[in-house]
């Protein structure tokens, strides 16, 4: 599998940074952990809030995460949409964000889990806001910009 691109680095801090803003006390962001479901299946989600007690353990029990969230790769984008929404509903996990940015836009659809299945509870390229399972906002259209101004405007063959 291939590094992440700059770009998609950008978006995995501006979410962390979003996430961290009104995060309440007992629970933490982080980037790039593995988050332990069972014993055939062990996700890195790019970025994560946990209960930070057991920080020094890896993986984290899944147990542990209330949010995932995903920035689509090119040799991602089944597992993101498709394989990943049904594991993180079936773990219990109470929200996963995917963003998309191979469109010439960033696209945030947000995942809340009803009993025990995910619903799509939000899909947008505006800014994102949603309670669950606190108040967060990530502007997107300011981020896409910000990412144009750092890495120059997509290519034909990449985000």
């Amino acid at each position: 599998m291939a590094s992440p691109t700059f770009m998609h680095q950008e978006i995995c801090l501006a979410v962390y940074e979003a996430l961290k803003r009104n995060c309440p006390r007992g629970l933490r962001p982080a980037l790039d952990l593995s988050l332990r479901v069972d014993d055939r299946n062990e996700p890195r989600p790019d970025v994560l809030v946990a209960n930070p007690a057991r920080g020094r353990r890896t993986p984290l029990p899944i147990e542990d995460a209330v949010v995932v969230a995903e920035v689509v790769s090119p040799t991602s984008t089944i597992r993101d949409q498709r394989d990943k929404v049904e594991l993180y509903a079936r773990a219990g996990v109470k929200a996963y964000w995917l963003i998309d940015p191979y469109h010439d836009r960033l696209v945030l659809t947000e995942w809340t889990l009803v009993g025990d299945a995910y619903q799509i509870t939000a899909k947008t390229d505006g800014v994102f806001t949603t309670e669950v399972p606190w108040p967060v906002t990530l502007d997107l259209p300011a981020l896409l910009r910000h990412c144009n101004e750092l890495f120059g405007p997509p290519e034909d063959d990449a985000p």
